[in-house]
């Protein structure tokens, strides 16, 4: 399977040259008009027209990168580990929309690997035979809960979860060791994320259970025990056995945890590992890793433009600034 990527990773290259820099995001910095902030986009391979709204060139951007990977990849469900999360995206605002008989479309996400018709469909009972069965488990699951607890939080933890396994079951299909390998550590330290969040929230036992994925290295009994039982000791003992990174270690020591703080550290971990990937030049990691970084620029794009038009401090936005490309 590795050498069935070389000619894409070759591809990937060049591809990473479009990326911004952090000296890229210095000068945006010290643009004064959104049409210099455009050129700057142009310059880096962003579709971009006079005038054009930015939501637009960046969705335009993610689908024309997506579908000219998806055409030169040896095996789509490579690009499904990351297109998929914009698919579970898309079916928490439809599950919201039909339940508040509101209009949410302009929260669907147009770079799914799925119609949005099709999630609908989906939502609604509808049979969509060629959608994969997580997909159609996740849609039950969340359906029954919300049926019991008549819980909006559900929707959410239910579609992350669901998200998670599927994530999980691509792995396994792929059959390479690296990415299931970053596959099980992403699900560990989501289930972190989630099961601290719940303990904040006072979430009971069995609602940790049916939300927590058992598909990591850690299994959800593990996780609720030390989360019950607020078992500070335990707690890191669990995460050692997922990183040892000092800052992740730090936050997980304060008092009171600081669950902001706690996922930027992760990111800052996944940041290394899908920068240590670029370096391979057979087998997926390095059309993940590009992938991981372009969405994260956009991200940061979002946060900076937001800064501009509204004038707030440049420090305070570069503090929630994800990590990005290192050339």
């Amino acid at each position: 399977m590795a050498n069935s990527y070389s000619a894409l990773n070759v591809t990937i290259r060049l591809f990473e040259q479009r990326l911004m820099t952090a000296d890229d995001f210095k000068q945006l910095w010290s643009l004064t008009s959104d049409d210099a902030i455009r050129q700057k986009l142009a310059d880096h391979h962003y579709p971009v027209s006079e005038g054009a709204d930015f939501e637009r060139i960046f969705d335009q951007r993610l689908n024309q990168d997506y579908d000219e990977l998806y055409e030169m990849a040896p095996d789509a469900r490579v690009l499904d580990l990351f297109a998929l999360r914009f698919d579970y995206h898309n079916l928490k605002v439809l599950f919201k929309e039909q339940i508040s008989k509101r209009d949410l479309s302009d929260l669907y996400l147009p770079y799914g690997h799925y119609d949005v018709d099709e999630l609908r469909a989906l939502i609604k009972g509808d049979a969509v035979e060629h959608l994969p069965a997580p997909l159609k488990q996740a849609v039950l699951d969340v359906n029954s809960a919300y049926r019991e607890q008549h819980d909006a939080n559900v929707i959410s933890l239910l579609f992350d979860l669901g998200y998670l396994n599927h994530m999980k079951l691509l792995a396994h299909e792929i059959n390479d060791s690296a990415i299931e390998e970053w596959v099980v550590r992403w699900i560990d330290l989501k289930n972190l994320v989630m099961g601290l969040r719940m303990q904040q929230e006072d979430r009971s036992r069995g609602f940790m259970f049916v939300t927590l994925s058992n598909q990591g290295s850690i299994t959800e009994t593990e996780w609720v025990e030390v989360l019950q039982n607020h078992d500070k000791a335990g707690l890191l003992t669990l995460t050692k056995r997922v990183t040892d990174d000092v800052q992740i270690q730090k936050v997980l020591q304060e008092d009171k945890i600081n669950i902001a703080k706690l996922e930027h550290a992760i990111e800052m971990v996944q940041a290394r590992l899908m920068q240590s990937a670029q370096l391979q030049a057979f087998g997926p990691l390095p059309v993940m890793s590009y992938l991981y970084f372009l969405s994260h620029e956009i991200s940061n794009l979002r946060l900076v433009i937001t800064a501009k038009h509204n004038d707030l401090e440049q420090s305070t936005i570069e503090e929630r600034m994800q990590p990005i490309y290192e050339s």
